[in-house]
Order: C-alpha cells, then structure tokens, then sequence
C-alpha cells in the first residue's frame, strides 16, 4: 500500500500543504501542558489529512474539547472556582467579556 496525497488539497507536497494550509502552532506560555499536548497531537492530526482527509473530522471534534477544556481551566485560575457548571457558550461569553481572546469577533468562537 502505498500512501498518497487527498486529491481535494491543491498542495504538490506535505510541506506545502503545512504552509499554505496549517501555518505555525504557536500557543501563548500561560497554556498548560496539558492543552499544549493536545494543541500538538491535533496539529499532527490535521498534517496528516493531506493524506487522509477524514482526519480533519478527528482534529476539529477534539480541538473543540480541548478548547473548552483551556477555558474551563483558564476559568478555574481566574475565577478561582470550578467551572463545571458551565457550558462552552457560557465560558466563550465569559472570556470575551475578559477580553482574554486575540480577536475579540464573536462570531469566530460561536
């Protein structure tokens, strides 16, 4: 079995699919490790869709669970109490009102 590229991407090599499509992972130093591994292991998942395409379905579902996970621990740092309580859309208000996002479009996060 020999592994080759997804006809849908428009890259001729993994190297340009990463730069044209995935660009660099870059988290701020206040992530904790934890969410960093994960960040990491989803960017693998999403280099690897060049060629199986599905795997961007894998990458996207777990960096939604993982986002919600940094903000319920981001949450839990600030608001020092649990945020269990809440739901992703809840922690997305909370943290657009901190302003804690680098784009502070809502649309993009909802």
């Amino acid at each position: 079995m020999q592994i080759e590229k997804h006809p849908i991407w428009d890259a001729p090599d993994v190297k340009t699919f990463k730069e044209q499509w995935l660009g660099e992972l870059y988290l701020k130093p206040e992530v904790s490790e934890e969410i960093r591994e994960q960040a990491f292991i989803i960017n693998k998942l999403l280099l690897h869709s060049y060629y199986e395409y599905d795997f961007i379905d894998i990458a996207m579902l777990q960096g939604i669970i993982s986002f919600e996970k940094a903000l319920r621990i981001r949450y839990s740092e600030l608001e020092n109490k649990s945020a269990r309580k809440l739901n992703l859309g809840e922690l997305i208000d909370w943290a657009l009102t901190l302003k804690l996002f680098e784009d502070p479009n809502p649309d993009i996060y909802k």
